[in-house]
């Protein structure tokens, strides 16, 4: 990992402060999320899973990684594709989680 140094004012650090503690994100990793690409094509709907058996083992790493990703704005289809699974296994992942 390259160090960076973000400026930002103070008014916008507390709104990004509030924002990561509110989703249980760190604020580090809530921005270097949102400076990851997104896809660029719209993705939007049902994704399939790639797998023949339509189910994808993700890691926990995979999972906090996703996570991560989410709370930067990330959507569901979005993260699917990303990830190589089914919107549907997202979906009951974070329904558990709601639980």
């Amino acid at each position: 990992m390259i160090p960076v140094t973000i400026h930002l004012a103070p008014a916008t650090f507390n709104r990004l402060e509030k924002i990561a503690q509110k989703r249980g994100v760190a604020m580090r990793d809530m921005i270097a999320a949102g400076l990851e690409p997104k896809p660029v094509t719209r993705v939007a709907g049902y994704i399939h899973s790639p797998r023949r058996n339509g189910y994808t083992h993700l890691t926990g790493e995979q999972w906090a990684e996703m996570m991560t990703l989410r709370a930067a704005g990330w959507t569901v289809p979005q993260l699917a594709v990303r990830f190589g699974c089914s919107s549907d296994t997202i979906y009951k992942r974070l329904r558990k989680q709601a639980a």
